[in-house]
Formats: structure tokens, C-alpha cells, sequence
């Protein structure tokens, strides 16, 4: 059975076209260099500790992402005055109660985001091809981060529990982007079955896209192409081995 961190990088990865931070709070900075494991993206060094110089551009923003599950959730939103029996939840406040019935159902939400990547990737698949030996094939570059002023994320952790959030009565809750209201000051009043859940934390980096070398598709062995690894198409679930290098350990010397 796949982990919870799968389930959630699997379904993310295919609904916004990003790869997502696991856990959800974790920072990813642009040029962070590591392996894609199980849908995780792990560490190891930085393309400055490499010693490979870049340029970033602003992408912009890409709006308010929100995302939920298609199945294993229900969700009910209570205003202010109204009566729901959302347990967890007084009569006449504001809030919203989550029931889960599977493992691994997703609610995501962002606000505030904006978007910063690696200006040439050319030139950047260049410098990486001239770091080899320090750079083993199974690495890959983070290009492109979304950054997040404010983001909820809950991800259920069995197949039956819930979760209530009460808002300040004076802050409307319409939407799932109205879960990542800053200025709501959430309270968590029920919390039953849940993997992780971050509500309405902010300046994270919940997504962000990656580079890397691809793989032939008969020998599973790299070629010489660098260019974006998923979410579309079988790189999505392309495996990638750890390299041991050698000189690995040096290229941390000057890790910042």
C-alpha cells in the first residue's frame, strides 16, 4: 500500500502540476539539488555549494490553488448565525467540519502565491553537465518554486475522522481559499484521523517543479537530456537510484 507522502505527491503532482513539499511545511528554495524518492523530494546539497551561478526570474502569480480530494471527503460550511451540527462546532459560529472516509484525502489550499524560477535553463543544463562527477544522475534541480503568503493543508490519515475548524465571526468563510485566511485565527476544535495538517500557516513553499536528466526508456540508464522530470508522462514515475560519488562530500564543503 502507498505511504500517505505517495498518496499525497501522486494526487497534487496530477491535479496542479507541481510537485508538492512533503511534510507540507517544509521550505524547497530554488536550487536545492536531491532525489525524488517515493514522491518525496530529499535535500542532499545546492547548486551554489556545487559552485553553478543562476539567474532567477519572477514567474508571477498563479492565483489562489486549491485543490480537494474528488472522493473520501465531505465538507460543510457554516456562517455566521446558522446551525449545521458540525461537531466541534457551536450553533451560530463560523466555521467548517471536514469528514474523512478514506486514507490519504487531500484538502489544499494556498493565498498570497507567487512564483520564482531559474532564468535559463539551458545555460543551467549546461553547468550541471560539466558538474557530473559531483552531480549524479539520479539528482535532480529545483527550477521553479510557488510561494505561499498564507496555506492550509490536511491530508487524513485513516479511512473514517474529522476535523472542525471554528473562524472569527466577522471573517466570512465561503470557499476552500477562505481556509488559508490569515486573519481568520482558525481554532482547531475537532481533530480525529489526520495525517498533517498546517492551517492557515505562512510564507511556505508547498510546490515546486524540478529538472533533471532523463532516463532511456528500454535500459533505465540517464542520457545527456536535462529537462523537466513530471508531473506529465512516465516521468512522473520514472525511478530515481541515490549516486555515490566520490567526491560528493567535498561538494558540501561550502553547503550555505
Amino acid at each position: 500500500m502507498a505511504s500517505i507522502a505517495e498518496q499525497y505527491g501522486r494526487e497534487l503532482k496530477g491535479e496542479l502540476n507541481y510537485w508538492p513539499a512533503w511534510l507540507p511545511g517544509t521550505i524547497v528554495r530554488l536550487g536545492d539539488c536531491g532525489t525524488i524518492d517515493n514522491f518525496q523530494f530529499n535535500r542532499r546539497t545546492s547548486l551554489k555549494a556545487l559552485g553553478v551561478d543562476y539567474e532567477t526570474q519572477d514567474q508571477g502569480s498563479p492565483g489562489d490553488l486549491i485543490h480537494q480530494s474528488a472522493k473520501g471527503i465531505d465538507i460543510a460550511i457554516q456562517a455566521k448565525g446558522e446551525s449545521k451540527g458540525i461537531p466541534g462546532l457551536p450553533q451560530g459560529a463560523v466555521g467548517v467540519g471536514f469528514t474523512f472516509s478514506r486514507e490519504g484525502t487531500v484538502v489544499f489550499a494556498t493565498r498570497d502565491t507567487s512564483a520564482t524560477a531559474i532564468a535559463d535553463i539551458d545555460k543551467l543544463g549546461r553547468d550541471v553537465k560539466e558538474k557530473r562527477k559531483l552531480f549524479p544522475a539520479s539528482y535532480v534541480v529545483v527550477t521553479e518554486i510557488v510561494a505561499a503568503g498564507s496555506a492550509t493543508v490536511l491530508v487524513s490519515r485513516r479511512s473514517s475522522g474529522g476535523f472542525t475548524l471554528e473562524a472569527r465571526a466577522d471573517v466570512p468563510v465561503a470557499g476552500l481559499s477562505d481556509l488559508a485566511k490569515v486573519d481568520a485565527n482558525f481554532t482547531i476544535t475537532r481533530n480525529e484521523g489526520l495525517a498533517t495538517q498546517i492551517v492557515a500557516d505562512q510564507n511556505l513553499t508547498p510546490l515546486f517543479r524540478i529538472y533533471g536528466f532523463r532516463r532511456n526508456w528500454f535500459s533505465g540508464y540517464p542520457t545527456d537530456e536535462f529537462e523537466s522530470l513530471g508531473p506529465e508522462g512516465d516521468l512522473a514515475d520514472a525511478p530515481f537510484e541515490e549516486g555515490v560519488f566520490d567526491d560528493y562530500a567535498d561538494a558540501h564543503a561550502e553547503e550555505e
